[in-house]
C-alpha cells in the first residue's frame, strides 16, 4: 500500500519494508490515519511476502510509526545473525483540534529480525 515515511532495508538477502503512515480514503475523515500494521519482504523486489507480526508489536494503526531511522547490525553480542534495529519516530495525528498529538514523538529502540 503507498505509505510515505517508511523504510526498506536489505536483511538476509531480502528487502524489508513497513512502517510509515496513510491517510483517511474517505474524503470527509480528514484526521482519519490508515497507517499500514504490515511488514513485507521480497527476494528479488517483484514477489513480495507477507511477514508474520507488526512493526513495533503494534497492537493498532495508532502503534505504527514513521519518519524513523533504521540500521541493520548483528541481533546481540557475537551473534551471526542481523536485525533491523529503529531508533524513534512520529505517532502524530495531524489532529490540529488535539492539543497533545505533538507528543508522540518516540526515543526508544525496536529490533526486528526475519522467521526462519
Amino acid at each position: 500500500s503507498p505509505r510515505p515515511g517508511h523504510t526498506c532495508d536489505l536483511l538476509d538477502s531480502r528487502i524489508v519494508c513497513f512502517g510509515g503512515y496513510g491517510q483517511s480514503p474517505f474524503p470527509l475523515d480528514v484526521f482519519g490515519r490508515f497507517s499500514p500494521t504490515d511488514v513485507w519482504s521480497s527476494e528479488d523486489g517483484a514477489i513480495w511476502d507477507k511477514e508474520t507480526g507488526s512493526p513495533w508489536n503494534a497492537k493498532s494503526k495508532d502503534g505504527i510509526r514513521y519518519d524513523y531511522d533504521s540500521v541493520v547490525a548483528p541481533s546481540g553480542s557475537g551473534a551471526t545473525d542481523e536485525a533491523i534495529f529503529t531508533f524513534g519516530g512520529d505517532r502524530e495525528t495531524f489532529n490540529f483540534f488535539d492539543p497533545t498529538q505533538w507528543r508522540n514523538v518516540e526515543d526508544d529502540v525496536w529490533r526486528f529480525a526475519l522467521e526462519p
